[in-house]
Order: structure tokens, then C-alpha cells, then sequence
């Protein structure tokens, strides 16, 4: 099953966005089925330089294959997560 959500950037091809809240729920849930999980919670100071980090640790060459980092904003989206 491919991955339904695309990557933030091609220079970032390991790190995904939830950013659709029609599909939001599915579409986290499938992709935990689908993948090891890293999850970022928020916009945090140096989101840049964090989700360049989360790329390179899924990218290490002893990380598992199907390891990626999710980016879950603050706002609806999240709202929509939390029980």
C-alpha cells in the first residue's frame, strides 16, 4: 500500500504533513500501519532545522526502511487526533 500523503519536499522525501482535515484521521492511521513512526507535535522554534534532522535519522543507512516522521501542526488537524 503506497503512501497517500507526499513528502513535505523532495529534499525532505522521509518527513510527511498531515494537512488535509477531511482525511485526516484515515489517513495518520494508515500510515502507521504503513510506516515506524516519528511523530512531531507543533511548530517549534527551528522546525526547519528539526525536520531536516528527522529526514537524516530516517535516512540513516541502519534506520529501518519503512521509518518516517509525520508532522502534526497545532490547530484542527490536531484537534482532530486528540481524544
Amino acid at each position: 500500500m503506497p503512501t497517500l500523503l507526499p513528502p513535505i519536499s523532495p529534499e525532505l522525501p522521509r518527513v510527511y504533513r498531515l494537512d488535509k482535515p477531511d482525511t485526516a484521521l484515515e489517513d495518520f492511521y494508515a500510515f502507521n500501519q504503513e510506516h515506524i513512526s516519528l511523530v512531531l507535535i507543533g511548530t517549534p522554534d527551528k522546525k526547519d532545522l528539526i525536520l531536516m534532522l528527522l529526514n537524516a535519522i530516517c535516512s540513516e543507512p541502519t534506520a529501518d526502511p519503512r521509518l518516517r516522521a509525520i508532522w502534526i501542526e497545532e490547530g484542527e488537524i490536531l484537534d482532530l487526533l486528540l481524544p
